[in-house]
C-alpha cells in the first residue's frame, strides 16, 4: 500500500532515525528504497517510470531532508 505516486518518504524515516539513542560509537543506516525521495529537487518527475507524480513536490510537509541527512552524520548518540 502506498501513497499512490512514485517516490517514497525517506524524510520521516532519517528523521525517525535522528530520535535513536545511538549507545555505540559505530553507527550505520541504510536506506533502501525503489524510488527517489519526494521532491523534485532529488529527481525528474518524467523519468519515474513514465509517471510524472510527486505528490509531494515540493518534499515531505514540515521535514527538510537535507537538515535531517546533516544531523544524521552530525549524530552523536543523544537523538
Amino acid at each position: 500500500i502506498g501513497g499512490g505516486d512514485v517516490p517514497e518518504d525517506m524524510a520521516i524515516g532519517i528523521k525517525t532515525a535522528n530520535a535513536l539513542s545511538w549507545a555505540q560509537s559505530t553507527r550505520v543506516v541504510f536506506i533502501v528504497a525503489d524510488a527517489p525521495c519526494h521532491g523534485t529537487e532529488f529527481h525528474d518527475a518524467k523519468l519515474l517510470s513514465g509517471k510524472t507524480r510527486d505528490s509531494f513536490p515540493n518534499g515531505t510537509p514540515g521535514i527538510d531532508i537535507v537538515e535531517e541527512l546533516r544531523r544524521l552524520t552530525e549524530n552523536r548518540g543523544d537523538g
